[in-house]
């Protein structure tokens, strides 16, 4: 299904998040964003490069990024077109971490980012999603129980599938409950926005 926002696919919402946290920090070229997007895209390979240069231009079209000059300096062009976050970019990159972060069902790669960009809000900030994604997922263990059943009554393959959800919401649970202690613990991380 291809559920699109403002001219962009909804499946992209990591790729996304990953261009609007990389613009966030500093305007950037598009240029300087491709290069970027690359040396990322091999951690998280769910991911997909595609065309960035296009993707940009979407994401600026749709408001979210805006364009500036800068003064070249390779190249016959004089100046260069430089892209920055908009406040209706930042709008939507707070509205797609929450999304992710909070979402039970979020691909590995478009979690990882969004853990990663975590470190651009504040402690507050990325305690609360923390807590947010806590919640959630006690959520969704009490709707596998009440999809399941009672161990006793599931058949085999009813089992095995409820085990590895569970066990996978489990490891969940306990990550999240790592992270926010590191997270809470001011002394860690000295780069902490």
């Amino acid at each position: 299904m291809d559920k699109r926002r403002n001219g962009l696919k909804r499946i992209d919402s990591g790729r996304e998040l990953l261009v609007l946290g990389i613009v966030r920090r500093q305007p950037l070229s598009a240029y300087a964003i491709d290069h970027t997007v690359r040396r990322h895209t091999a951690l998280y390979r769910g991911l997909g490069q595609g065309n960035i240069y296009d993707f940009v231009g979407r994401l600026a079209d749709a408001g979210y990024l805006g364009r500036g000059s800068a003064k070249a300096h390779r190249g016959p062009a004089r100046s260069k077109v430089v892209y920055h976050l908009t406040s209706k970019g930042e709008e939507r990159f707070q509205e797609i971490l929450k999304g992710i972060v909070s979402d039970t069902e979020a691909g590995a790669s478009a979690l990882e980012i969004a853990l990663v960009l975590l470190g651009q809000l504040s402690r507050a900030q990325a305690i609360r999603l923390l807590l947010r994604r806590s919640r959630e997922l006690a959520i969704h263990k009490q709707r596998l129980k009440r999809l399941f059943g009672e161990p006793a009554s599931r058949s085999g393959p009813a089992t095995l599938a409820n085990s590895h959800a569970v066990s996978r919401l489990q490891g969940e649970e306990r990550f999240v409950r790592e992270m926010l202690r590191l997270v809470e613990n001011r002394q860690w991380h000295p780069e902490w926005a």
